[in-house]
Formats: C-alpha cells, sequence, structure tokens
C-alpha cells in the first residue's frame, strides 16, 4: 500500500510540475509590449549635428529590430516645434519594414524655428504607453529642451517603470556662444546701483560675424538698457571644463527703484549663431518690500495694472498658481474657472492674502459649482430655478453635414462638457431622419474617459437625409417626461429633406417649449438660415450665426452662461459714499479710492451680496455690481461685469476702478505676508517657517502629487529645528529629505494639520531628482534602473516563464516514483 501511495503521489507531482514548467496561465492575455523610439528633429540640433538623421534613423532600426524579436509594438514620434507621431503603436516588423525602406521620414518641413518641443514629446510617448506591458522609451536628442525641464518628465517615466534609452550625438559642428552666467545680488536697498556680472561662453570660430551683448533691467518705475559690443576673438579671458571660451563682462544698470526688477542679458548677432535657445538669460532682484500681484487669465485690463507704480505683476497659467502664493499679495482670476485654481487659495486669504475675481463666461459654471473658492466670494450667483440642467446638443449628421462642420460641432460639445457646472449634465445626440443614441459628457472627464467618448463620436460618419422637425418632435416626446431644465443646441444647414413646412416646424417648436426647454438654433454661414429655420423661432428669438464652423465652441459657451446674466442695458453703475460704508471702515476707505463716475454695463452678472459682504458699487435698483468681504485676515472682492467690450461699450473708468481696488488691496495685503506659514522643499528635506505660537510642537505634513489625486498622500511628521543653526524652533518645523524618498518630482499639495484638524494648505514643488538635473552639454544624464514596474530585470508576475515551484515539483515526483517502483519490485521479490 505504501508502494502504490509513493506512486500516486510521484505521477501527480510529475504532471503538477510539467503544467508549471509551461508559460504561467494568462502569459497569452498579456498586454503587449511597446517600444517607443522619439527623434528629436528640431533646427537647432540639424544643424548643428549634420548627421542626426542617419544617427535617428540607425536607432530607430536597431529598436525596431529588437522589438520585433521580443514581440513587442513599435511607434516612432518626431519632435521640433511641434510633435508628430510619424508611426502609430503596431506591430514591430511592420515598422520595420517601414523604416528600411525610407517611406518614413524623420526631419520635418523647413528649418525657420530653433525651437525643441521635447516634453511635450515625451508625454504624448506617455500617453502611448497607457495598456501596454513592458515598455522602453529611445531617445535620439541633445536633451535641449524649449518647452520645459525633460528631466522632470524622465524621472516619472523611470518611476513608473519605463525603462529609457538616451543615444548619445555627435559633437557640434558650428559656432554657437551662450549666455552662460548671470550674476547680481538677490537684494539691493532702494536707490542702490544694480550691477551685473555677466559670462559670456562659445565653441568654434565666430568668424566675421558682429556680436554684441545687451543687458535689460525691468521694473514697474520703468526700463534700463545696457549694450556692450563684443569681439570675441580678441577678448577671451579663459576656457571652461567643456572646451568652450569664456568672456566676462560688468555692467551698471544704474539705481534700483522698490519691487521686482527683471534682469535680461541677451546675445545679438549680426548672423545668427547654430542655437538660438541659449542667447539669453535672465535673474529676479528685489529691492524693498513690493507689492507683488498675481494675475491669471487673459485680460486687456491687466495692463492696467502693470502700469501702477510699485506694483509687480506676473501673469501666470492656473495651474502655476499654486506654486507662486507664497510670494504674493493679491490674486487677481479675471475670466477663469475656478475650479481650475489650486483650494490652497482658501487658506492664502485666510491668512492675510487678498483675492479678486472679475467674471467671463469661462468664470461662471464654476461660480455655481462646488468649487471651495466659490463661498469665499462677496458675490453669490442668484439661482432662480434649482433644479438641475441637460444641455442637448443635437447634430445634423446628415451627409451634407459632413466635414468640419460636424467635427467642430464635436468638439465644441466636448469644450462645453468641460466648463459644465455641477448641476448641468451634457448630451450630444446625432439626428438624420430619426434621432440617434445619447452620449452623456460629464464635467471634468478623466483623460481615459475623455478619449472614449471622442473615439464613440469620431466612429459616426455623416450620411443619411435630414429631418429636422421630426428630430425635435421626438426630443419634445422624450423631454415631456423629464423633471430637469433644458437647453437644446440645433446644430443643422437647414436642409428638412423630410419634407415638413414650416406650419410643422412651429408645431414642433411649440411642443418643445412646453416642456420648458430653451432652443438655440445654430446656424452654420453668415447668412445659413433657412425658412424651416426661421420657423423655430418664437418672437423676439433669432438664430445664433456661426460663420465659421469653428465658432460654435464660443456661441456654446456664451448661450449657455445666459442663465447667469442681465443682458437687457444699459445698466446704471452707481459707486456708493464712505459715509454709507460706516466710518473708518475698511470698506469706507477702500471705497474712497475708487473712481465717482462709471460708464453704464451692457450685461452683468445675476448676484447677491454675501454674509458680512458689503457692496461698493450697485446699479439703480441696488443690485450689486461690486463688492467686498473680510475672509480670516484676508479680503475678497468680486465685480459683477468685465472691463471690456462685451460688457460694456466705455469700459476705461472700469479698468481703473479694479487697477485701483488692486492696488489697495494690495497694500493692505503686504503687511501679513511676513506673518504667513511659508513652506519649501529643498536638498534638505522639507521646512515649515513662521508657524504660529498656538500650533502644536509636532505637525502632521501631507504631500500629494498634483498630477495625481488619487495617488495616497505621503504622510511626514514636522518636528521643531534643533536650533544649532540659528532657526528658531518655536517657528519653524522640519522633516528630513530620507523621508520625501517616494515622493514624485513636480508640483504636490501641501495639507499641515494636528490631533486630525487641518490647519494650513498650500502647493510646494518637489525639485528634479540629482540625477536628472543634466545640461544639454552633458547630455545623456545617468539613468538609473527602472521601478518595479518596468522591463528591466526582475520577474514578470504576469507570465511567460516557467513557474519557480516547477523543477521542485518535477524532482520530488522523480523521487517519489523511483521510491514506489523500488519497493513495489522489492515486495514482488
Amino acid at each position: 500500500m505504501f508502494a502504490r501511495g509513493l506512486l500516486l503521489v510521484g505521477v501527480a507531482a510529475l504532471v503538477a510540475g510539467a503544467c508549471l514548467s509551461l508559460a504561467r496561465f494568462g502569459a497569452q492575455d498579456s498586454p503587449r509590449g511597446l517600444t517607443v523610439v522619439l527623434v528629436d528633429a528640431s533646427a537647432s540640433v540639424r544643424r548643428t549635428r549634420p548627421t542626426q538623421d542617419d544617427v535617428a534613423l540607425q536607432a530607430a532600426l536597431a529598436a525596431a529590430r529588437d522589438a520585433t524579436a521580443a514581440e513587442r509594438d513599435f511607434a516612432l514620434i518626431r519632435v521640433a516645434r511641434d510633435v508628430r507621431t510619424v508611426l502609430e503603436p503596431g506591430p514591430a516588423a511592420a515598422a520595420l519594414q517601414a523604416l528600411a525602406s525610407g517611406a518614413v521620414r524623420l526631419a520635418p518641413e523647413g528649418d525657420d524655428e530653433a525651437q525643441s518641443a521635447l516634453v511635450e514629446g515625451v508625454a504624448t510617448a506617455t500617453m502611448l504607453f497607457d495598456g501596454h506591458g513592458e515598455r522602453e522609451l529611445v531617445l535620439a536628442t541633445d536633451g535641449a529642451a524649449t518647452d520645459g525641464k525633460i528631466g522632470v518628465a524622465l524621472a516619472r517615466l523611470v518611476d513608473d517603470g519605463v525603462a529609457v534609452r538616451c543615444i548619445p550625438l555627435a559633437p557640434e559642428e558650428a559656432f554657437d556662444a551662450e549666455v552662460a552666467r548671470l550674476v547680481a545680488s538677490d537684494v539691493l536697498e532702494p536707490g542702490a546701483s544694480l550691477a551685473v556680472l555677466a559670462e559670456v561662453a562659445w565653441l568654434g570660430e565666430p568668424g566675421a560675424r558682429d556680436c554684441a551683448l545687451v543687458v535689460r533691467a525691468t521694473n514697474s518705475g520703468g526700463e534700463s538698457v545696457r549694450r556692450a559690443r563684443l569681439d570675441l576673438a580678441a577678448n577671451a579671458t579663459s576656457t571652461d571644463a567643456r572646451g568652450r571660451t569664456m568672456l566676462a563682462l560688468q555692467l551698471d544698470l544704474g539705481p534700483i527703484v522698490a519691487g521686482d526688477t527683471r534682469v535680461e542679458a541677451r546675445l545679438e548677432f549680426s548672423a545668427p549663431d547654430s542655437i538660438p535657445e541659449n542667447d539669453s538669460l535672465e535673474r529676479w532682484v528685489s529691492s524693498g518690500e513690493p507689492l507683488r500681484v498675481l494675475a491669471v487669465g487673459e485680460a486687456a485690463w491687466f495692463e492696467a495694472l502693470e502700469r501702477l507704480p510699485g506694483v509687480d505683476v506676473e501673469r501666470v497659467a492656473a495651474r502655476a498658481v499654486g506654486e507662486r502664493l507664497g510670494r504674493c499679495d493679491v490674486l487677481v482670476a479675471s475670466d477663469v474657472d475656478l475650479r481650475a485654481l489650486p483650494a490652497a487659495v482658501a487658506d492664502f486669504v485666510r491668512w492675510g492674502g487678498a483675492f479678486v475675481c472679475v467674471p467671463g463666461d469661462s468664470t461662471l459654471a464654476g461660480w455655481r459649482s462646488k468649487s471651495p473658492l466659490a463661498p469665499l466670494l462677496p458675490l453669490q450667483l442668484v439661482q432662480e430655478d434649482a433644479r438641475p440642467r441637460s444641455i442637448v446638443v443635437l447634430i445634423d449628421g446628415s451627409g451634407s453635414m459632413a466635414g468640419d462642420a460636424e467635427r467642430a460641432a464635436r468638439a465644441g460639445a466636448i469644450e462645453l462638457a468641460r466648463a459644465a457646472g455641477d448641476d448641468e449634465r451634457v448630451e450630444v445626440r446625432f439626428f438624420t431622419d430619426k434621432l440617434g443614441a445619447v452620449f452623456t459628457l460629464g464635467a471634468r472627464e478623466s483623460d481615459a474617459r475623455e478619449r472614449e467618448v471622442r473615439a464613440l463620436l469620431d466612429a459616426r460618419a455623416p450620411s443619411g437625409p435630414t429631418a429636422i422637425v421630426g428630430a425635435l418632435s421626438e426630443l419634445a416626446t422624450q423631454r415631456s417626461r423629464a423633471a430637469d431644465r433644458a437647453l437644446v443646441f440645433l446644430v443643422s444647414d437647414g436642409r428638412d429633406e423630410a419634407g415638413a413646412d414650416e406650419r410643422a416646424a412651429r408645431r414642433a417648436r411649440a411642443e418643445l417649449a412646453a416642456t420648458g426647454a430653451r432652443l438655440v438654433v445654430c446656424a452654420l454661414g453668415a447668412d445659413g438660415a433657412t425658412p424651416i429655420l426661421d420657423a423655430l423661432l418664437l418672437p423676439g428669438e433669432a438664430a445664433v450665426h456661426a460663420e465659421r464652423p469653428e465658432d460654435l465652441a464660443r456661441v456654446f459657451a456664451h448661450e449657455s452662461a445666459k442663465r447667469d446674466l442681465v443682458e437687457d442695458g444699459p445698466i446704471a453703475a452707481l459707486a456708493r459714499s464712505s459715509g454709507d460704508l460706516g466710518p473708518e471702515s475698511f470698506e469706507a476707505l477702500l471705497a474712497e479710492s475708487l473712481p465717482r463716475t462709471l460708464a453704464p454695463l451692457a450685461r452683468r452678472v445675476r448676484a447677491r451680496t454675501g454674509a458680512m459682504a458689503k457692496a461698493l458699487v450697485v446699479d439703480a435698483e441696488g443690485e450689486p455690481l461690486v463688492a467686498v468681504a473680510r475672509v480670516g485676515l484676508g479680503t475678497t472682492f468680486a465685480a459683477a461685469a468685465a472691463p471690456d467690450e462685451r460688457w460694456t461699450a466705455d469700459f476705461s473708468a472700469w479698468r481703473v476702478l479694479l487697477a485701483t481696488a488692486v492696488d489697495s488691496l494690495a497694500r493692505g495685503a503686504h503687511e501679513h505676508t511676513r506673518a504667513r506659514p511659508r513652506a519649501r522643499l529643498g536638498p534638505d528635506g522639507l521646512e515649515l517657517e513662521n508657524v504660529p505660537a498656538a500650533w502644536p510642537a509636532e505637525l502632521i505634513a501631507h504631500l500629494s502629487p498634483l498630477d495625481d489625486p488619487a495617488a495616497t498622500p505621503l504622510s511626514i511628521h514636522l518636528a521643531p529645528a534643533d536650533g544649532r543653526d540659528g532657526s528658531d524652533p518655536r517657528t519653524v518645523r522640519r522633516a528630513p529629505r530620507r523621508q520625501l524618498e517616494s515622493l514624485k518630482p513636480g508640483p504636490c499639495a501641501l495639507r499641515v494639520g494636528a490631533r486630525g484638524a487641518l490647519l494650513w494648505s498650500t502647493t510646494v514643488v518637489q525639485p528634479t531628482r540629482p540625477e536628472f538635473a543634466s545640461e544639454p552639454g552633458t547630455w545623456p544624464p545617468s539613468l538609473p534602473a527602472a521601478g518595479p514596474t518596468g522591463s528591466t530585470g526582475g520577474s514578470d508576475d504576469r507570465g511567460g516563464g516557467p513557474h519557480p515551484w516547477a523543477w521542485k515539483l518535477l524532482a520530488g515526483g522523480l523521487a517519489a516514483v523511483f521510491a514506489g517502483a523500488v519497493l513495489r519490485l522489492s515486495g514482488r521479490a
């Protein structure tokens, strides 16, 4: 019996070992790997390295051969002024054949720009990697990017497990000069002399070209310029480690005025050098205590801000606001969606900063939605109907609409969904002789969801006859059972091929109006209206003409914002006297500084003053047009109209009003600047300064990358400084660098709390890891191995190799079978 048992166990072990020795289950379903080759075809690379195209082609061929052998997909990206995916991800064998046959062109047409969108190219590669297994990026470039820091982009890829290889290029073969260094004092007393030291470095022979160094200092008080002619051949002073010839020059730019001064040094040549990107360098010098304003948005009235004496205005994108809040007094947002601004703005205001909001079509959805900044504003939007709203984009899907018109309508609907409020839902529906299915677009879709929706919309090809009246009647029938409000955009060229007459069109419009839906007829072309489209209009309505298809996105945004606007101007604007606001109050002092005469408005936002807010300017009915409120130690200021031609015919006084208000708010907020907490991420770790004495000794800091909101926050302890470097332990908290090793480079949201309560929040920037801080002259950088999810090193749990227990089971099974056979035979003997 024992022998039989051994035999059975041995056979079972042999079968199990044989199964595990095969490729693991699911390997055939694991995602294919992908190799992406990124070729830098910018003008500067091809001018200075004539063999770059051959080097890039050979690198692409080698990578395609390796990918073919490894059964991976292959893609090719070309980077110059823009980014082009030359070969979409596909079988590497087909790509290898296309490269070998010469069917693929690496160099772009033209040679008039020296820019390189290298960071954007790496971002494109990151999107291509989505859904693939083993991932490899091969770069044929000199590492010089004009659209950002390539090191940060590479660091993120390596952290995500992508194997990165950089192809070294041949040395430069043309003359190139650059401003290698610009030295000036960081801080000077007002009136002190601003002296700068500029170092110029060059490779190659300058020949007969003339060269000059122009140094320009720009401040709120004006501009100072010094120009020095350079004789590069005769005045060289030294040679650096890279073999470049050096020349140092010192220039005096005269007395500095209070505020921040931008100093720029630029080389000018009679004949351009090979790499214009490095011909300039800039730095900032602070003098006195300037008033700093961050301006977000594209607004013409910002020019009035920039003319204010003693005020430094910095225009930034919404995504960069968090990084700069710590060094400004006032944040001004004009025609900006409040949801695009970081939540740290709320703490910035409560700790003494000022926030100014000027509306536009982009502002209204975020103002109404659940943005953490909307409740801070002194004006709140009036909501006459609390029901949610559906926005339906009806697109004529007949053959006559094929081309730019239908593509523009789809793109406009996606833009409309991006700006939709929390109480709005955007639907896209195509119609021909019947009404099509519903494509629902939610506000703030994820990138993956947006790509999915775009693919679904693009999958439909325009074809078939048109029945405009029938589609509207069908929509009215469906809307009769809906409880929400509706805004319907009808996008059509007006050709109804179902034979409906104008009486049927008016009947369908009445049916739709009875459901509470507002219809906007979008006629393509300056005179694109037809009798059918005209019949769809109620008395007093007019069709909206989109002269070009790309105008549809603007039409959608403007018409959807009308629920929050009053457009029956002229609207009187009356500035309140300081006596109406309380003697010597903050609001009264601010009102005293504003202009007394204002032009009537053509449109304004429907708004009321919030709790504890006071109106500074009202209309004839006493409705607020400009209001201010205290929030903690800070101030919020909001207008119900913008100073441009869409809102008023005479906007000069309104621009003066807003600029004056910003100046007054900055002066009031400036006294709190030094008292605010400040956070900094540096080589030594995280440091928090200006900690209030009432805060506990030990704090908890939570750090979350802004580009990955779903990531688990990194929680670290902030302990008091030890005082050995002169820091005050009562006001300084620190965390060592080793606690931040897992934090990715880039901007991070910082939340500081204690005992479960949030005390303060801001945005900090995790600097690039040292191994990626490479200058173009030292390209390629030393790249670390990819992480555990990458394609370098380690085993892959998705399958493809034998299980580590396979050989143990086979050996044990053989031993058991052998022992059982011996016992069986000996028993017979």
